[in-house]
């Protein structure tokens, strides 16, 4: 009895919050705990084993009426591959960043870990703290997940000594929602002058409760006494963004739902919001391909920034523009100066293969921030699975190449198998919805004398049935795994009822197939591509957006992994400064004066946190991150999920 599969999430229920047929968003509910799932060959099913406690987040499925369902994940490691080193391959090392050279230092000026229980953590527990923003002399800092996300929202802190910043208030979030993403800014309208506070809301993945959606409007000038002015929306929502331009205020609006993922929102009256646009990809062309171990495309994040009519670079001077991070499609940049009426002006596209592992690209656009001329975009990659399912080609005029795949939910993981792989000759059988029309594997002539240990591999179409049908009608004629080829150059995560016969199946897109010959010998199996990094993106013009460098951390290509997770999050540039939160690699500050040469120049983690009989509780986890000035002097807030709210200085 091998594992296989370190799912974080554990036991969970799934909440349906549309039933629609073709639509459904789904919240996976941990009730606590890492399982791994194995495959237990004398039983014939997949068992799990509870190993210790984890978080996970959204999924988002195309439902049908049979069943079926095609899903990507919002989730923080819901399939983490557990996998002897020894039999990882790992990236090329010519293509690796050099290490990088610390000239500076981060010093910790302050902190506030939000803990009244004494244990060490956030409350109420490990991972209840997410992104930050400031104003004035306050913080706003969000909330997570633990445990059901009701007992705290948006935590406000007086940070106008920063060696002491104290808790002030707390805006209450809705019951069992989470509140990820926190802006603040000034706004003086002809209705409305002093500080608004928007906040979004997420059902939180932890609670067995539905939770609420939409964005929440508050008056914050006096940080002591909020008053909510308005709500909006019912959808849940991932992240906001404040602006003011001229005498109009507007708030850009994740919806991670609905079609429509940007909303454009009028504020210039707070207490009535009032949408002026909305589109998705649909409108923006956004129509593939999805890539990697999370293959979708939707948006993520968005970043707006109003440039001075005497920018250096015409393309964008007097315009408001806005930087929306597409996931799988990369960085979209659209024209909002008329709000009402965006004007898409390009998009990247990830090179392939990608520049750093020399294989398949991730994908994962999460989140984008350009340099104060334009002409350049810092863009994240928040890739939380550093392991992926390659398809090799052994045999015949395509012999040598690699192609991307993805497990199927519904049947055996790969990595339960020998070697975490199989390997041996295919045979196309169509879309298989029907076995009276099916030849029996061993009545196939190139497939009756395979070698010791491979497998007669089925090449089965998408479409027209069921997968659990298709993988019962596959078995029944005596196949032991299956490559699905779907309809189109989308990579899915599919499943759906779980077969009674769970043989070794994945997904490939459809151009994969066709380098696939009756006959020739394929090999699946798991390689260690690494964790999300940081990309420059060459947007001067932003028809032709050109990736001209990358910046990695040690650890995103750490095999095996250390603990924790080592992708990248969110970024903030400060002049010639790009100040990161790096998860379990904690802040980083990079010198970006020369774009082509980006160097880190200082780091910051925090310690290890233990209960007192020495058990892990929590480790460096840093999620959100802001540059802000007091009295004119530049401080860095930084919150690590499991310990709060930190204030740093930087030391050059």
């Amino acid at each position: 009895m091998k594992p296989d599969i370190v799912r974080r999430g554990s036991s969970y229920k799934i909440i349906l919050f549309s039933t629609i047929p073709i639509l459904a968003l789904l919240v996976v509910q941990p009730f606590g705990n890492v399982v791994k799932t194995f495959f237990n060959a004398s039983s014939n099913e997949i068992e799990e084993q509870v190993l210790g406690q984890e978080v996970v987040g959204l999924v988002q499925c195309h439902s049908s009426p049979d069943g079926e369902y095609y899903c990507h994940t919002h989730a923080s490691n819901i399939f983490l591959p557990e996998y002897d080193p020894g039999d990882l391959q790992d990236p090329n090392p010519e293509l690796l960043p050099s290490p990088s050279t610390v000239e500076a230092r981060l010093e910790l000026v302050g902190h506030i870990n939000f803990d009244t229980d004494g244990d060490g953590l956030s409350d109420p527990g490990a991972r209840s703290v997410s992104d930050v923003w400031a104003l004035g002399n306050f913080a706003y800092v969000g909330t997570y997940d633990k445990p059901t996300c009701s007992n705290y929202g948006v935590r406000i802190v007086d940070i106008s000594d920063p060696s002491h910043p104290v808790q002030v208030g707390n805006i209450q979030s809705p019951p069992n929602t989470r509140i990820n993403d926190v802006k603040v800014i000034h706004i003086e309208t002809v209705f409305f002058k002093g500080d608004i506070l928007v906040h979004s809301n997420e059902p939180c993945t932890t609670s067995l409760e539905p939770g609420s959606g939409g964005i929440r409007i508050y008056n914050v000038t006096d940080p002591s006494n909020p008053i909510l002015l308005s709500q909006i929306y019912s959808f849940p929502v991932h992240n906001v963004f404040i602006y003011q331009q001229g005498d109009r205020a507007y708030v850009l609006v994740v919806d991670i739902q609905l079609k429509n993922h940007l909303r454009i929102l009028d504020i210039t009256f707070p207490n009535r919001p009032n949408q002026v646009a909305g589109l998705g990809v649909e409108e923006l062309g956004l129509l593939g391909p999805t890539l990697g171990s999370d293959p979708a495309i939707y948006l993520h994040d968005v970043w707006v920034k109003i440039f001075p009519s005497t920018n250096s670079n015409p393309q964008y001077s007097g315009k408001t523009i806005a930087y929306l991070s597409y996931w799988d499609a990369g960085l979209v940049i659209l024209d909002i100066t008329d709000a009402s009426s965006p004007v898409f002006l390009g998009n990247s596209r990830y090179a392939d293969p990608d520049p750093l592992t020399g294989r398949s690209p991730e994908g994962n656009s999460h989140a984008s921030v350009p340099t104060a001329d334009g002409n350049f975009v810092l863009m994240a990659d928040e890739d939380l699975l550093p392991y992926g399912l390659v398809l090799g080609i052994e045999e015949g005029p395509h012999r040598g190449e690699e192609y991307p795949a993805v497990q199927t939910i519904s049947s055996r993981p790969v990595s339960s198998l020998e070697n975490e792989s199989f390997v041996g000759p295919t045979n196309y059988l169509g879309l298989a919805c029907d076995s009276s029309e099916l030849q029996h594997a061993q009545e196939v002539s190139f497939l009756k004398d395979i070698l010791p240990g491979e497998k007669m591999i089925a090449l089965v179409d998408q479409g027209s049935c069921r997968f659990d049908l298709k993988i019962a009608n596959v078995v029944s004629k005596g196949y032991e795994a299956i490559i699905f080829l779907g309809e189109s150059e989308d990579l899915l995560l599919i499943g759906g009822r779980r077969s009674a016969d769970p043989i070794p199946s994945v997904f490939v897109r459809r151009s994969t197939g066709f380098s696939i010959q009756d006959g020739v010998r394929i090999r699946v199996g798991i390689t260690f591509d690494g964790w999300g990094y940081l990309r420059l993106l060459d947007v001067s013009d932003p028809e032709t957006i050109t990736e001209v460098g990358q910046f990695a951390v040690e650890n995103v290509f750490s095999n095996p992994p250390p603990a924790g997770n080592h992708t990248i999050h969110n970024i903030v540039i400060d002049g010639d400064l790009a100040i990161i939160a790096w998860y379990a690699d904690g802040i980083r500050v990079l010198n970006i004066s020369s774009p082509h040469d980006i160097m880190e120049i200082a780091s910051f983690s925090v310690p290890t946190i233990y209960d007192p009989e020495g058990n892990l509780l929590a480790h460096t986890d840093f999620w959100g991150v802001y540059v802000h000035r007091i009295e004119g002097e530049m401080f860095i807030l930084g919150t690590d999920r499991n310990s709060g709210l930190y204030i740093l200085r930087l030391i050059l």
